[in-house]
């Protein structure tokens, strides 16, 4: 099988809390995205644990660099502050700890390494 011939979609979850979006990697964006979509309210710190804990679970499920973020039942993204100083969240796998390195930081994604 040749590269051209994989297709990948995107994969949609409704826990209850909220939906859950994630994409594969375009030959253009190197990250995989994952977007939670909160239909009802929730607190800023339950939205950033979500988004913690759901990175650490599709990075070891697809170990490819992903950007995750949060949005209202509007399509507005929600503002993380004063929780994290920003509202996305990087993430790769890596060597040692828990396998994972996240952060909330695009300056520090941007000098992610792609591999392990």
């Amino acid at each position: 099988m040749k590269p051209d011939d994989l297709h990948f979609e995107k994969i949609k979850e409704y826990n209850g809390t909220y939906i859950l979006e994630y994409a594969p990697p375009i030959p253009s964006y190197p990250f995989a995205t994952l977007t939670l979509t909160f239909p009802n309210a929730a607190t800023k710190k339950a939205i950033v644990e979500a988004i913690e804990t759901e990175t650490r679970k599709w990075l070891k499920r697809y170990p490819i660099r992903i950007m995750a973020s949060a949005y209202d039942n509007t399509g507005t993204p929600i503002d993380l502050t004063p929780e994290r100083n920003e509202n996305i969240l990087w993430g790769r796998i890596k060597e040692g700890n828990d396998g994972v390195e996240l952060c909330w930081s695009i300056e520090r994604a941007k000098t992610m390494p792609q591999e392990i």
